[in-house]
């Protein structure tokens, strides 16, 4: 069940954005909250746009299971995924954004975590302004 300001903030976006952790853990609850959601927006009458992206993905087996399972879903993924990556976890512990932890001095630079999150800004600012610079 959804809490009032959830209903209510569901009721009334036009688009919504949506993680999917790509680890075994995660997935049945993702894959329940998803049906939840396709009901409730059934049921409001509601007419959003859903965009989901793939987080936590890695080079393994896992990862890549399911990254395809929920492409099969039928749901629209962002094509960019988020990488799972050590800097992100060290720029949590040390209660820094990634782009600020990324540009540090001293940081070797050479992961493309904050990469991907501007790829997926730039994807899903150009879905719901239909493509449009302003």
């Amino acid at each position: 069940n959804f809490g009032l300001i959830v209903q209510n903030t569901l009721a009334f976006c036009d688009h919504l954005v949506a993680p999917l952790q790509c680890e075994a853990i995660c997935h049945q609850s993702l894959i329940d909250n998803i049906s939840i959601l396709n009901k409730y927006k059934y049921d409001i009458g509601a007419t959003w746009d859903t965009t989901y992206i793939r987080t936590m993905v890695g080079d393994d087996n896992d990862s890549k299971y399911f990254c395809k399972a929920y492409e099969d879903l039928g749901v629209d993924v962002c094509p960019y995924p988020i990488r799972r990556s050590v800097m992100a976890s060290a720029a949590y512990l040390e209660r820094e954004s990634i782009l600020e932890y990324h540009t540090k001095p001293g940081k070797d630079g050479k992961t493309t975590i904050a990469d991907d999150y501007y790829n997926v800004i730039c994807d899903i600012y150009g879905r719901i302004t239909n493509g449009s610079k302003d």
